[in-house]
């Protein structure tokens, strides 16, 4: 039964190292979408993986017309998140935010890289 079923069956540590070892990675759109979505330093973790196993990785080419038709789309809702993140913040604490330019792009800002400007207050 294990046989028939294999995909409800939990695979050992060492199978799955050599599953990793051998196998092609397929991705699909949404992969280069997240790191669009995701917090620069998180997208370029996840770069580096995928520079690491590079010669495994395989974009078909519907992924990547895709990836270049929404990833426009995916960085303009970002701002727009983020513009109503501020206006959030101007309307319940009497703040202005500032988001460092590198993080301009992403909505998963980490608390501390906000400035908030109200008598030099500064987030750290």
């Amino acid at each position: 039964m294990k046989n028939k079923f294999r995909e409800y069956y939990k695979l050992s540590d060492d199978r799955l190292k050599e599953l990793f070892e051998d196998c092609l990675f397929v991705l699909d759109t949404n992969v280069l979408l997240d790191c669009v979505r995701m917090r620069p330093d998180l997208a370029e973790k996840v770069m580096k993986i995928l520079e690491n196993i590079g010669d495994r990785v395989k974009l078909p080419s519907h992924v990547t017309f895709e990836y270049h038709k929404h990833a426009s789309e995916e960085v303009a809702k970002n701002l727009q998140k983020l513009r109503n993140y501020k206006k959030s913040l101007d309307g319940n604490m009497q703040f202005q935010c500032f988001v460092p330019q590198e993080y301009s792009l992403s909505i998963l800002i980490p608390v501390s890289y906000l400035v908030l400007s109200k008598a030099s207050m500064t987030l750290d």
